[in-house]
C-alpha cells in the first residue's frame, strides 16, 4: 500500500520520490512522506505505521524503513499504480494539505499527535509552542483553527 500512496502523493504533484540523497530536497521528500502518511491515516487509509514525536513532528522508523527499501528496489515502486481504497477520503485529505507549507505540516501533525494526551486547546497550543519554538504563536493558533474546522482535533474547553 506504501507504493501506492506515494504514487497517489506524486500523482497529485505532492511529493517526488527522490529519497536517497542527503541534500536539502531529499530531506524535504522523506519529511512530507512522513507528514503526508500521517494525515492520510486521519482520511481512512490504512497504513499500518505508528508515529512518535520526534525532531520535526510525527515520525514513524518502519515508514522510513519501508520508503527506503521501495526507493532501492525500485521494482515494487515502478510496478505500483497510483489507486488507493475507497475508504481513503482524497478530497478531504487534499482539501487539507493543497497549498500548505512544511512549516504548516510540522505544526499540523504535532498538534494531532499532542491532542491524544493534551485535550484542551489553550494547553495544547501552549506546549506546542514550548516545543516547537522556532513558530509563532499566531502560526500555531492559526493551524489549531484549521483543524478544529475540519474536525481532525478534538478538543475540550
Amino acid at each position: 500500500m506504501l507504493a501506492q500512496f506515494i504514487k497517489y502523493l506524486e500523482k497529485e504533484n505532492l511529493v517526488v520520490f527522490d529519497i536517497l540523497g542527503e541534500d536539502e530536497a531529499c530531506f524535504r521528500n522523506r519529511f512530507r512522506i512522513q507528514k503526508y502518511a500521517f494525515l492520510a491515516k486521519r482520511f481512512g487509509l490504512d497504513l499500518p505505521y505508528q508515529h512518535s514525536i520526534y525532531l520535526y513532528g510525527p515520525y514513524s522508523r518502519s515508514l522510513a524503513a519501508d520508503y527506503y527499501a521501495l526507493a532501492r528496489d525500485g521494482k515494487q515502486y515502478a510496478a505500483a499504480t497510483p489507486d488507493l481504497p475507497e475508504s481513503f477520503r482524497r478530497e478531504g485529505f487534499l482539501d487539507l494539505i493543497r497549498g500548505r507549507n512544511d512549516d504548516w505540516l510540522e505544526i499540523t501533525t504535532t498538534l494531532i499527535s499532542k491532542n491524544k494526551r493534551i485535550p484542551q486547546g489553550d494547553v495544547l497550543v501552549e506546549d506546542t509552542e514550548y516545543t516547537k519554538a522556532e513558530f509563532t504563536s499566531e502560526l500555531v493558533t492559526g493551524v489549531l483553527h484549521d483543524l478544529e474546522d475540519t474536525g481532525l482535533l478534538k478538543l475540550s474547553r
